[in-house]
């Protein structure tokens, strides 16, 4: 190595000796630095329990004090408001508090004599908080004034004379009175676990049950399927709805009559899961003066009373949850006219206008490996797309039906005696799953019977572009557009789309 690639080798040597020192001693501030805040930021704390240390604490606040605790009996574990009230919490709320209680830091201490609570807001302070933890200890912090320059809060802990200012604002997290603390929600469990509603008001009662496929049934005032969105409309209301007001927090039998309980506007009964059974009762609520006098009689929200019927708590609702409830039979009936599982159908068994057409399907092998394949029978029999299958029993699934004709109906006045089309879904067992015959039209309308697989008869009437999904004549089979009716569900496994 000749002399000046030695001073090169000297030269880069050096330059990568002084970078690696600049970077250790980066680090070493940047470390010592991050060290000393974290640090700092323990000894800052206010008090050094965690939240899950909390057994029950009260917050006084708003005029007044609100006392919760952490029960841990069988089927009721989690807080619950102990005082001045017995009842579910805002889970939301409380544990707001408690992130707060738990992590609040002091940027500010202000020694002994100089500590005057009323240069402060501590002589009045605007909330205590006692927390007791599970091991016996107890604390109380009080909040004083908000600071002048950045609107954090001054606090007292314990007994001690310091006063602290605040590293964030702790007032929105704990200024809370009981009615922010206690549970706003009509009912306070998740709307999957109800099973049966029954809404019951003068002239109407409904009755609604949940099978064990999930799906809901109406009971009354007819047996039939219920629609789902219909229901779910329901369990909506009854999950979202808050409460608003509470009126009476022990109400006796007499204020329950004066208030009109007797005679309720709607009788709400609800099953849930386990065996147990909730029942509300609504009454309209009097429009209050200040409402009336700021909108107006007729513009004031309207309001209602409600309680339960196992408790004498009585509180005030938004009138709008009974609007899913008040909804007459045929808007919660389901408006398909077939209910049926495609794959189960093994055979197309029609009588069209031009004459009758069946088409019946062969599985060939068992499991991954079966091939499904169909056949149009007739005097050439010849393949059928299994696409274009899935399309027509798609055209019967979105089959609506425009109204409903129950009790006894005369057949033969609406045709259906003898129809003049039938459309029957079988199994390959060759059972019906679905029969469907068509009668008269008559206005743009059109009779049909359904027959289920249970053998439930159903006469519906039908619009003339309902109708219009399903085959008419045997030519439609041949130029059915195979993608009209698919769905992804539908399409999968599907062979090609073309004969």
């Amino acid at each position: 190595m000749d002399q000046q690639s030695k001073h090169l080798l000297w030269i880069v040597c050096l330059c990568a000796a002084l970078i690696g020192l600049g970077l250790f001693a980066l680090y070493g501030v940047f470390f010592t630095d991050t060290t000393a805040e974290a640090q700092k930021a323990v000894e800052n704390k206010v008090f050094l329990f965690k939240k899950d240390d909390v057994e029950s604490f009260a917050i006084t606040a708003k005029g007044e004090t609100t006392r919760l605790s952490y029960l841990t009996e069988a089927k009721n574990t989690g807080w619950r408001l102990v005082t001045p009230v017995q009842d579910y919490t805002n889970l939301s709320a409380v544990e707001l508090i408690l992130d707060a209680l738990a992590s609040v830091s002091w940027q500010e201490k202000i020694e002994g004599a100089d500590a005057d609570p009323r240069r402060f807001g501590l002589d009045k302070p605007a909330v205590i908080a006692l927390v007791r933890l599970r091991n016996g200890q107890q604390h109380t912090l009080r909040l004083g004034s908000l600071t002048a320059i950045d609107g954090n809060d001054y606090i007292a802990i314990d007994n001690r004379p310091e006063v602290y200012r605040t590293r964030t604002p702790l007032r929105f997290a704990i200024e809370k009175n009981t009615f922010d603390l206690r549970s706003l929600l009509l009912l306070p469990v998740y709307s999957d676990q109800i099973e049966v509603i029954e809404a019951i008001a003068p002239g109407r009662h409904t009755h609604l049950r949940k099978g064990v496929d999930g799906s809901w049934r109406l009971n009354k005032p007819i047996a039939t399927r219920a629609d789902d969105k219909a229901v779910q409309k329901m369990l909506d209301a009854i999950e979202q709805t808050h409460i608003t007001r509470f009126v009476s927090e022990r109400a006796t039998p007499i204020e329950t009559l004066e208030r009109g309980f007797d005679r309720p506007r709607l009788r709400l009964k609800l099953a849930l899961r386990g065996y147990r059974h909730v029942e509300f009762l609504f009454v309209d609520a009097p429009i209050s003066p200040d409402a009336a006098r700021t909108h107006g009689e007729s513009d004031a929200t309207p309001k209602l009373l409600a309680r339960r019927t196992d408790r004498t708590t009585i509180f005030e609702l938004p009138a709008s949850i009974l609007l899913p409830f008040e909804q007459d039979s045929t808007a919660l009936r389901d408006k398909h006219v077939t209910r049926f599982d495609p794959g189960s159908v093994a055979i197309l068994d029609f009588r069209l206008d031009d004459g009758p057409l069946r088409v019946d399907r062969a599985v060939e092998g068992e499991g991954d490996e079966a091939r499904v394949s169909w056949e149009l029978k007739g005097l050439y029999p010849k393949p059928f797309s299994e696409a274009r299958v899935r399309s027509i029993l798609g055209a019967f699934q979105q089959l609506t039906a425009s109204a409903f004709l129950d009790g006894q109906v005369d057949l033969d006045a609406l045709g259906l005696k003898s129809p003049r089309r039938a459309w029957i879904l079988r199994d390959n067992r060759g059972h019906p799953i679905v029969t469907l015959t068509c009668g008269k039209s008559e206005g743009g309308e059109n009779f049909l019977q359904l027959i289920d697989a249970d053998g439930e008869r159903q006469v519906v009437s039908v619009s003339d572009a309902s109708l219009a999904t399903l085959p008419r004549l045997m030519g439609d089979l041949e130029s059915w557009d195979a993608t009209r009716f698919l769905s992804p569900a539908m399409t999968s496994g599907s062979s090609d789309p073309g004969d």
